[in-house]
């Protein structure tokens, strides 16, 4: 017998309910209630996350017949972050990509998010707190913010963030949920559910890893893997990100960690 749902006013949207009916609402209608209150419930509890130390992760890049080298950069200054990652092939940066924010007991809250790829202008995503909403430099789109909120960047620290603080995120029934936005003026739900745990090859070892794998809601979203390492604070060590438009994934596979 499933349980009723309460509605709990600014639930956290990083813990949302696998039950909550996302694919039967409009984006606009659902963003619309989930601002004020979530579908919840009545045995959960408020999502907490235990964000990672300061690390710079080298990965070997890998998007068809290119191959190159990536970095991701996690620096916290009190309650402030800044998250960095580039990829180079050939010697040409190929992908730019910028988090900043502050971190809460829920994990990462961006305030500005910036893409730049290779021949393209950077574009931005601004979380206008004060106003409750994210904008976009190159689109007129705007969505309100709710919590949990991510950009196409800091859900790779805020998955591992809710994983190191949850073990059950590890479990067959685990899952998590967030609202994640782009700079193009893009925004979806990203669903992930744990896919089991996998020994992974490294150019730093072999690891067992926890695989985290976002579930599809509509036939033309973007297809996301993520292997978590849990003995290093849940990191990613490889993440496979499909694109929408059909093309190649990038893969990003770890060479090298370190950790202060």
């Amino acid at each position: 017998v499933s349980r009723a749902p309460r509605v709990l006013p600014n639930a956290p949207l990083s813990m949302l309910s696998p039950s909550l009916p996302l694919g039967c609402l409009g984006r606009r209608t659902w963003l619309a209630g989930v601002a004020g209150a979530v579908l919840w419930p009545a045995h959960a509890a408020p999502a907490h996350a235990v964000p990672p130390p300061d690390a710079t992760l080298h990965y070997t890049l890998r998007r068809g017949f290119f191959s190159g080298s990536g970095e991701m950069q996690w620096r916290r200054t009190g309650d402030a972050y800044d998250l960095k990652l580039t990829g180079d092939v050939a010697g040409f940066s190929v992908l730019t990509q910028r988090s900043v924010g502050h971190v809460d007991a829920s994990g990462l809250v961006p305030d500005r998010f910036t893409d730049q790829r290779v021949r393209r202008a950077a574009r931005v995503a601004n979380f206008e707190r004060d106003r409750k909403r994210v904008s976009f430099s190159s689109s007129p789109e705007t969505y309100p913010i709710v919590a949990g909120m991510q950009d196409r960047l800091s859900w790779m620290i805020q998955l591992p963030a809710l994983a190191a603080a949850d073990p059950g995120l590890r479990a067959p029934s685990g899952r998590a949920a967030m609202f994640v936005v782009g700079a193009r003026g893009d925004g979806e739900v990203w669903e992930f559910a744990f896919a089991g745990t996998e020994a992974v090859r490294t150019s730093a070892g072999p690891v067992q890893a926890a695989k985290f794998t976002r579930l599809p809601r509509k036939p033309d979203d973007s297809a996301v893997e993520v292997w978590l390492d849990p003995a290093r604070h849940s990191l990613p060590i490889v993440a496979r990100l499909g694109d929408s438009d059909g093309g190649d994934a990038l893969e990003l596979r770890l060479r090298e960690l370190h950790l202060p």
